[in-house]
């Protein structure tokens, strides 16, 4: 509504009054400086109706902020959050991502001088599991150039640095949730030797199975009913449960009925490991045990 607006407002043709300025002095123009405080803006990626007293009830007590803090609903999935203390902002970034009744929420940090509703929440980091590279590419210049291809500030997780001869390495990635979530990718070098690497996510969220973008399930997915519109097969789910990488430590999550708060065993409480998602067709395959 609010970019309908701007763009509406871009084009008109103004009024000889409309053309007029007002002037404010520079006390005025300053604002409320009490504003500033430290200020994150977030987002809940779900086209589904919430409850915001809930959610912000339930940050209230995980976070458990040092000086308090203040959350004010902005529109339908996007709000603000203001803290009195730098650690407690730091908190709640550094914790990211969070995981509110198998949604993703994204934070990121913003001031009194950006209007809150025009700040990016496109990108969240995801801790990335890499399968499949031979013992002797198992290193921090392999992973972190691979993390490249999957995200922006990439970041190594230096505690492999003992045991680099596992069976897997982990990056922190910004991942755009307007995209698919990668499943593979070709590595080879200048010789052309090639391996193929598979990728499992840390708290994964809700992700949809056929099209593999975070923030819906298959029977919300716009691009599988419009494929379906044209009469194509709609085929086996290309993405599944076995994208998760099981840790679930740090989550905002449903732990009982009613009962929200730390998710922190296995499950499925990001958003189905133990079932498929139902299109109102065919489940689709369960590939975890492809992937333990």
């Amino acid at each position: 509504m609010e970019a309908q607006l701007e763009r509406l407002v871009r084009s008109l043709v103004l009024t000889e009054e409309e053309e007029g300025e007002l002037i404010l002095s520079q006390e005025v123009w300053k604002g409320d400086e009490t504003v500033e405080g430290f200020l994150v803006v977030g987002r809940l990626l779900t086209p589904r109706p919430y409850r915001f007293d809930v959610l912000r009830m339930t940050f209230m007590n995980i976070l458990r902020s040092i000086r308090g803090l203040e959350l004010k609903l902005l529109t339908a999935n996007r709000f603000m959050i203001r803290f009195n203390h730098v650690a407690d902002r730091d908190k709640a970034i550094n914790g990211c991502p969070w995981i509110f009744d198998r949604n993703l929420i994204i934070l990121t940090h913003t001031t009194a001088e950006e209007d809150p509703l025009k700040v990016d929440l496109s990108y969240s980091p995801f801790q990335v599991h890499i399968h499949g590279l031979p013992g002797r590419m198992m290193t921090r210049e392999v992973a972190e150039a691979i993390g490249t291809r999957l995200g922006s500030g990439v970041q190594f997780d230096q505690t492999q640095l003992k045991s680099m001869w596992g069976s897997k390495m982990r990056v922190k990635v910004s991942l755009d949730v307007r995209k698919p979530l990668k499943r593979v990718l070709r590595v080879r070098s200048p010789e052309r030797e090639e391996v193929m690497v598979s990728f499992t996510y840390e708290k994964l969220p809700t992700f949809c199975y056929a099209c593999g973008i975070l923030g819906h399930i298959i029977r919300d997915c716009s691009a599988r009913l419009e494929a379906l519109d044209r009469g194509e097969d709609e085929g086996e789910p290309q993405y599944g449960p076995w994208l998760r990488e099981n840790r679930g430590v740090g989550q905002l999550a449903r732990v009982g009925e009613g009962v929200w708060g730390w998710y922190t065993g296995e499950g499925n409480a990001g958003g189905g490991n133990q079932h498929s998602q139902q299109s109102g067709g065919k489940r689709g395959p369960d590939m975890r045990q492809n992937c333990e």
